[in-house]
């Protein structure tokens, strides 16, 4: 079995909204996140995603 359970995913129809797409291709982007052995191309979200996480969760110094 995969590592994600990807079961609970929809196919991308011509019936989804364009937040649900959006909604997605995010939760896809995080799962390639969590997972960086498995190949595929950066999407512009989870480029966007990634930058979001270092910069949210950097190391703070406490000096």
């Amino acid at each position: 079995m995969d590592k994600f359970e990807r079961s609970a995913m929809v196919e991308p129809s011509g019936e989804l909204s364009e937040g649900e797409l959006r909604a997605q291709r995010t939760l896809e982007a995080a799962r390639r996140l969590m997972d960086p052995q498995s190949v595929a191309p950066v999407l512009s979200v989870e480029a966007e995603l990634k930058r979001y996480v270092k910069q949210a969760y950097r190391r703070h110094s406490y000096d």
